[in-house]
């Protein structure tokens, strides 16, 4: 490094040298002095150098002073010499000397030219102060320095130095979190606190300012790669001798994450707290979606139920951020939005697509499937039990979006807590509905059992006061209309203990080799007289060779009467019933299908259930208890087989399908 030489070696001090008055007074401020020729080389004897380097003197007449400079020095010291011998000015050279202790000590070496009477150059004098001690304390301080640095960089993601006004940043090194200030900037408030920060930040640095006290604060920060984060801040001020400040050194720590737990938690708090008194699963649903789609600040949430062959969405709340965004109510085949969605649902994986226009793994027909519907970006997160694929929580956005890992993973939370609560409530809903259908079942029982026991109770009290030979109700009349009373209540009472041991546990099967379709077509003559009876039309179509299953000959003719009389009491006067039995794929298909009243399709999936009968009005009218197509559907499958339900609606007629396993003949 080169310094402005002192007064003390200025070039009229050096002129007047052959003064013993100034000579000793240099000497005594210095280590020792040398003189040169012109050029540089030495012109006599330096006793003084010699002694303080150890330098001899055949070096010294040879090759100068620089012999005495440290090897790793000369690179720099010997070619800036040549420079003052040629420019004639003085100069000085911070560098390390060789002593007469073989040891080496760092020092300050000023040269300067020495003038003839004509002005020229005639020779150069030389002169060297040690600056050990200065360069040790150098040392500490720089030592001291960078562990006060390394200690500060260790503690914290940011270092940042600030003008003592704040208005200025002096530099920032972010360490890839936040994006560094290498040069002075005066812009840094906006480049770096987000507006809804910026009013807390502000009031903040003033306090500390006015203060001169320590600035702390935890606050949201742009990230070097745009996002917001959070980082806590500590800035202290470095006073100068008057105890003013003259700048502040600051620190700033990463608590991006920490910050995002807490709100999560927090946010996962609130979730718990709205959905736990709600009883309506709908209800659950709608308000889950209304919170993270404001949490997410995203255009549409979904919570779909999957139904059907895991290929269907039963979506029935969603949240819509606006009146223009199109609401998504109703079911929806899952395939036009790709296959292959279907299958990383199914697999349990999460999908994120950030942009539905770039992503390559959507063809053209699934992003049209999407825009349709406004979406340009989505987080799809389904939820598995027990192996299957059964609801799945949809985050849509009309704007391409990067998001998140902390905005995956919460959906995912929240996907799961939605679903448990709304489980809870259908379970809970489901309990309510069998009280009340255990009560519509009692009712219908008493009503049931009251019919032919007044028939019977009427019929007993005639006979007692006639003795039969009233010609309107005579005796063999009166048997009649008895047995047929019986005969109901036997048939009211066999059900209900059927029920009871299907509920137990405790139905058991003969099983024989029987010809189901002979079974069939016994059922069908037994019922063909009450059909007729009613005016209802039932055509037959049956195979001629036998179909053999390994069945309970009582329990499937049961099956089969139920639902033919189920057939001819929900079909309306002069309506029909088709009665087909086929084989197909290794199982006799029977199918039972009339043109009556119908099921509504949300009933469906219900029909098979203990006490549930169709909800219409015109139900009401037909008798029986509602237990048939529960003990129809429990002793197909005991069987190993299978029933289905098909309806349009009401007043479309329905059909029942039952599937057992065929063996081969003798």
């Amino acid at each position: 490094m080169i310094n402005e030489p002192d007064s003390a070696l200025n070039g009229q001090g050096f002129n007047q040298l052959e003064s013993l008055e100034n000579k000793v007074l240099v000497e005594s401020m210095v280590e020792a002095t040398w003189i040169t020729d012109a050029s540089g080389r030495s012109l006599q004897d330096a006793p003084a150098w010699r002694a303080y380097t150890g330098q001899t003197l055949e070096k010294w007449m040879e090759e100068g002073w620089t012999e005495s400079v440290h090897p790793d020095d000369k690179d720099g010291v010997i070619p800036r010499w040549q420079t003052a011998l040629q420019s004639k000015q003085m100069s000085n050279f911070v560098c390390r000397l060789r002593q007469a202790a073989d040891d080496w000590c760092w020092n300050d070496v000023r040269v300067a030219p020495i003038p003839g009477v004509n002005g020229e150059t005639v020779k150069w004098v030389g002169a060297c102060v040690d600056i050990s001690q200065q360069k040790q304390a150098e040392a500490n301080f720089t030592q001291s320095e960078t562990q006060f640095r390394l200690l500060a960089m260790l503690s914290s993601d940011t270092l940042y130095r600030m003008s003592a006004d704040w208005r200025v940043m002096v530099n920032l090194r972010g360490f890839d979190f936040l994006a560094d200030t290498v040069v002075t900037n005066g812009q840094w408030f906006e480049q770096y606190i987000p507006t809804s920060d910026q009013e807390r930040v502000r009031a903040a640095i003033d306090e500390a300012i006015i203060n001169k006290s320590l600035f702390e604060l935890e606050h949201q920060v742009y990230r070097a790669d745009g996002s917001i984060g959070w980082t806590s801040s500590r800035a202290t001020p470095l006073l100068d001798n008057q105890g003013q400040v003259k700048e502040w050194f600051g620190t700033a720590r990463d608590i991006t994450k920490r910050k995002m737990a807490e709100e999560r938690r927090v946010f996962l708090l609130e979730l718990s707290d709205k959905l736990r008194p709600l009883a309506s699963s709908l209800e659950i649903q709608k308000t889950a979606a209304s919170l993270i789609g404001a949490k997410l600040n995203t255009d549409r949430v979904i919570y779909a139920e999957i139904i059907g062959a895991e290929d269907e969405y039963l979506i029935a709340r969603n949240y819509l951020a606006s009146e223009e965004v199109i609401p998504v109510i109703g079911n929806f085949p899952a395939a036009p939005f790709g296959k292959w969605l279907m299958d990383e649902a199914k697999a349990g994986n999460t999908v994120v697509i950030n942009d539905v226009v770039t992503d390559q793994r959507l063809t053209n027909s699934e992003r049209d499937a999407f825009c349709q519907i406004g979406v340009r970006a989505f987080i799809t997160t389904p939820l598995k039990k027990e192996g299957k694929w059964v609801a799945a929580m949809k985050i849509h956005h009309g704007q391409a979006r990067n998001w998140t890992d902390l905005e995956i993973s919460l959906v995912g939370e929240i996907a799961e807590r939605t679903w448990a609560a709304v489980q809870r409530a259908k379970a809970e809903e489901a309990l309510l509905d069998a009280d009340r259908r255990k009560d519509e079942f009692l009712a219908l029982l008493a009503h049931e059992l009251r019919n032919p026991m007044a028939t019977l109770s009427n019929t007993l009290m005639v006979l007692e006061m006639t003795g039969g030979m009233n010609h309107k109700l005579p005796l063999d009349k009166a048997i009649t209309m008895m047995r047929k009373e019986v005969v109901q209540l036997v048939r009211l009472v066999d059900d209900l203990l059927d029920v009871s041991r299907i509920n137990q546990g405790k139905v058991t099967l003969e099983l024989e080799r029987l010809d189901f379709s002979a079974l069939v077509n016994d059922a069908v003559l037994t019922a063909l007289p009450i059909a007729n009876s009613e005016n209802r039309h039932l055509t037959t179509a049956l195979p001629d060779e036998p179909m053999y299953v390994n069945g309970d000959r009582a329990r499937l003719t049961q099956v089969v009467r139920n639902l033919l009389s189920n057939a001819i009491k929900f079909t309306n006067e002069d309506g029909h019933i088709w009665v087909e039995l086929t084989k197909e794929h290794g199982y006799a298909v029977l199918k039972v299908r009339d043109d009556g009243i119908g099921i509504p399709s949300d009933q469906l999936d219900r029909i098979f259930e203990l006490f549930v009968q169709v909800n219409s009005s015109r139900t009401r009218l037909r008798d029986g208890l509602g237990l048939g197509l529960t003990l129809v559907k429990d002793f197909v499958e005991k069987h190993g087989g299978r029933i289905q339900v098909h309806s349009a609606g009401l007043d479309t007629g329905s059909e029942f399908i039952i599937y057992l396993p065929v063996i081969p003949p003798l």
